[in-house]
């Protein structure tokens, strides 16, 4: 079986010198300018882990690699005036807002969130934008629609959380029209890639972290196939990839020593081996390379 793979800084249908028609610019990001941490703040201010995971996601949004994959994402998701489109693991609603924008007039978004205080950060940040847009509380794998609600569908990041999620998907399914965009992206955590020897400690630490971080750690790799079980059409799999040399960042972004201290709690790395790798961690190093791929998988409802 052919799987169709296209990079994720190039969106389908589009030639590399030629920009998506619907790609939002930094003069109409949704993440207002105040909130965007200080690019050109210190070293040292970035080395403290985000105080909350409304601070995190601001923090994932700043990061270039993360604005190139949702663009593919929205362009994927093809938004137009009238869509009634859903937003699966909302957060702040930054991604919901920025599709709001593009189903006005007539069309709305409807952004699901597990977590309250999330949602109460995204009605906060969208009321003075009077867009066509609502959160509400809600589960994938019980959405709380009639059947054949939604145009479209998207989910970033969300997948490797949910518990079970064919019965997630089957979900989408139903409450989507015919011919519908189902556009969802995730990690895969064992492809994190850490330039710290020796490479054996690295390996187990990875592959613990793979295992117990989230509920699907090989969610990444595993979204085409359940698509394809989903009875979705026309399957294909952009690859997105962040890459840094930065410790201190690939640190905040994929909390690589929270990793190495619970592989430590797992009696997976010893006192030694912990000891050593985080102390690699720290240490200015100039060969310093960590990287990790997920893949952005768009289907089309029967």
């Amino acid at each position: 079986m052919n799987v169709e793979s296209r990079s994720a800084d190039r969106p389908p249908d589009q030639s590399p010198d030629r920009a998506p028609d619907r790609t939002p610019d930094r003069a109409t990001d949704p993440t207002p300018a105040d909130r965007r941490p200080d690019r050109a703040s210190s070293h040292d201010a970035r080395t403290a882990e985000p105080a909350s995971p409304v601070a995190y996601l601001d923090m994932v949004l700043a990061e270039d690699t993360a604005q190139a994959y949702k663009r593919v994402m929205l362009e994927l998701l093809q938004p137009r005036a009238g869509d009634c489109v859903l937003d699966i693991g909302c957060g702040t609603g930054d991604d919901a807002r920025a599709v709001a924008r593009l189903v006005a007039p007539g069309g709305r978004v409807i952004g699901l969130d597990t977590d309250v205080r999330m949602l109460a950060e995204a009605w906060r940040r969208s009321a003075p934008l009077r867009l066509p847009l609502e959160f509400r509380v809600g589960r994938a794998e019980r959405l709380e629609f009639e059947d054949g609600t939604f145009s479209a569908c998207r989910s970033d990041r969300v997948w490797q959380h949910v518990p079970n999620p064919d019965r997630a998907l089957a979900e989408v399914v139903r409450v989507s029209r015919p011919r519908a965009r189902i556009v969802i992206a995730d990690v895969d955590w064992d492809l994190l890639a850490i330039n710290i020897e020796p490479r054996g400690v690295t390996r187990r630490i990875v592959a613990h972290l793979c295992d117990t971080r989230a509920a699907q750690g090989w969610m990444g790799r595993q979204l085409h196939g359940r698509f394809r079980q989903a009875g979705l059409t026309d399957v294909a799999v952009w690859p997105s990839t962040f890459a840094t040399s930065d410790r201190v960042t690939a640190d905040r972004l994929w909390k690589l020593r929270s990793a190495a201290e619970a592989a430590h709690a797992a009696a997976v790395i010893d006192d030694h081996e912990l000891a050593a790798w985080t102390d690699a961690l720290d240490r200015p190093n100039p060969t310093f390379f960590a990287a990790i791929t997920g893949f952005i998988v768009r289907g089309i409802t029967p």
